[in-house]
């Protein structure tokens, strides 16, 4: 027998080798590059919603169903859908839940602080592994802004 012919058929055993290896590796990088746009939204959706809330929980209290500078009911519904529009991005319904940490109530010369959860569900078949046994990695993240209402009340 020659020495081809001892040698014929390694580069297939190679390949099946080989390619499932760099598959799952490339499927993990890619599902690490979704989670990093994943977390970029998050933090924008997180100043976003942090701006809307300084400026919703000091509006007017005839459009909405709690008293001015409380964070909830309609006031906390249109802070948290401000929240989920950036995130619309990295997934198309996002889960989303809007907390205050240390506080509820807030008044002229409070600085609003805004945590920010996000549900982010992980959809590469290969690359869940990345987000625990669940496919849904919670991405979370606080900001905080001064709160803008006025040193009046509404008439």
């Amino acid at each position: 027998m020659s020495d081809e012919g001892a040698t014929r058929g390694f580069v297939t055993l190679e390949t099946v080798i080989i390619f499932p290896a760099f598959f799952i590796i490339f499927m993990t990088l890619v599902q690490l590059a979704y989670l990093e746009v994943a977390c970029l939204a998050t933090e924008h959706a997180t100043v976003t919603a942090t701006r809307a809330a300084s400026v919703i929980l000091a509006d007017d209290p005839k459009h909405y169903d709690t008293a001015v500078g409380v964070a909830g009911g309609k006031r906390l519904a249109e802070i948290t859908e401000a929240g989920r529009i950036p995130l619309r991005v990295s997934s198309g319904a996002p889960k989303v839940t809007v907390t205050f940490p240390g506080r509820t109530t807030f008044r002229e010369g409070d600085q609003v602080r805004l945590r920010l959860d996000h549900a982010y569900p992980c959809t590469i078949a290969i690359g869940k592994w990345l987000c625990g046994t669940t496919g849904t990695r919670h991405i979370v993240r606080e900001a905080s802004m001064p709160y803008q209402g006025a040193g009046y009340t509404y008439p």
